[in-house]
């Protein structure tokens, strides 16, 4: 596996947005499993991230659009993770705009195709 301290990703906070889905594809595409586990992880630091780090509402559509439109079960299933931690610290400091495209994207994968990605919600709304 390939090592990753959360200070090693601190360049990419300030452009989280512009990045995600790169990492999001990364995280779901590659062959190489530590690849995939250093994206994935990556993503989960940019969801911990403070809110100042991203602005939440593009942060939110980005990943809105992936969860209702990605090509890739996996990168689906993948907002699933980001949504959790992001909901649970920012639920209640988002904007009204950012919370409905929030719950659009938490409906779309819980009626998504792919039983995984319906899975992956469960924590979602449990």
């Amino acid at each position: 596996a390939v090592p990753i301290a959360a200070a090693s990703v601190r360049p990419l906070v300030a452009r989280s947005g512009d990045v995600l889905a790169a990492i999001v594809g990364a995280a779901t595409a590659c062959r190489a499993p530590e690849l995939r586990n250093t994206a994935k992880l990556c993503a989960l630091v940019l969801a911990h991230q403070p809110l100042a780090a991203h602005p939440p509402a593009a942060w939110v559509r980005r990943v809105a659009t992936i969860a209702r439109e990605g090509e890739e079960w996996r990168a689906r299933g993948a907002m699933a993770a980001l949504l959790g931690p992001f909901l649970l610290r920012f639920q209640f400091v988002l904007s009204p705009e950012a919370l409905g495209e929030t719950r659009d994207a938490v409906l779309a994968l819980l009626v998504d195709p792919q039983q995984e990605v319906r899975e992956a919600c469960g924590t979602l709304v449990s």
